[in-house]
């Protein structure tokens, strides 16, 4: 068996994989995906609150039996320090000030770059986790989906253009690049059509996967079809709501053919996640479309 090189910080990480650690605590909801692709449950989990009553859709399955530590940008150490984990995983943009007070903790693991390929990181928490085997059938199972699905988003989409993007500003959306963890996934491996180029500024080279867009940018690209995930909440249901009014929204001919889907909470950004939280989109898109047939 071969370990996957995924660039992190930690202190004795041979240690920390012969010990098998099962109290996990993840310090990003996307660790939780990969966590829940192992049938690992975290101790503790960030929410999307103060008060943890609010979570990411992927921490939904387990949010009755998981504790909240706080908001991802500020973890609770205190309450971290309550769970007794015996691993704590959390990101380098968001944690590494914390590193040492973590370490003090639990052996803790901060994966420098959460935007590599998601399997990469998976594979790599696999062979922590002592979960390689199961990580490989998981990925199997997901891969056959994938091509039963095929034929399916065919029937549905055919050759005409497909465009994702997040609520993001008034202004416009955040698209999702082609290349994209998603993108991959519905452009090279489900074989849809894409748009036409993307407007990438120069002072967004360096974002990997997720760029602004005016809304007279994607009358330009003129998408058959527009995907808009990010719909939920309070703040993205007022811009969604000032947006969808604005001529330009109006005028775009996926709008007027009313081929657009709301996808609700489910997004994707930079950093990828696993299994479950692919499978919930591409299950939610084929239900919208059945649903319109």
């Amino acid at each position: 068996m071969s370990k996957v090189n995924v660039r992190v910080i930690a202190k004795q990480l041979d240690r920390i994989t012969s010990s098998r650690p099962r109290r996990i605590v993840a310090l990003t909801p996307h660790f939780v995906d990969y966590l829940l692709t192992l049938e690992v449950v975290p101790v503790g989990v960030v929410s999307e609150d103060e008060l943890g009553t609010k979570f990411d859709p992927c921490v939904d399955p387990i949010k009755h039996v998981v504790q909240s530590v706080g908001k991802s940008k500020s973890p609770g150490l205190d309450k971290i320090r309550e769970l007794e984990p015996d691993l704590i995983l959390g990101e380098a943009k968001k944690h590494l000030p914390f590193y040492k007070e973590l370490e003090g903790i639990a052996p803790t693991i901060i994966v420098k770059d959460l935007s590599v390929d998601w399997k990469k990181i998976l594979f790599f928490l696999a062979d922590i986790l002592d979960k390689r085997e199961m990580a490989e059938q998981k990925l199997a199972d997901f891969e056959q989906n994938l091509t039963s699905l095929k034929e399916k988003y065919f029937s549905f989409f055919g050759n005409q253009t497909i465009l994702m993007v997040n609520v993001w500003k008034t202004e416009g959306f955040q698209v999702y690049h082609y290349d994209s963890h998603l993108g991959k996934l519905i452009y090279e491996h489900l074989g849809m059509k894409k748009a036409q180029e993307l407007f990438i500024e120069s002072k967004y080279f360096g974002h990997k996967f997720m760029f602004p867009h005016r809304l007279e940018q994607l009358s330009q690209l003129d998408p058959d079809y527009l995907w808009i995930f990010n719909t939920t909440g309070e703040k993205a249901q007022r811009i969604l709501g000032d947006m969808t009014k604005r001529q330009e929204f109006q005028d775009l001919s996926c709008v007027k053919k009313k081929q657009v889907l709301y996808l609700g909470s489910l997004k994707d950004g930079n950093e990828g996640k696993s299994v479950p939280h692919y499978s919930r989109i591409l299950n939610e898109i084929c239900k919208q479309m059945e649903a319109k047939a």
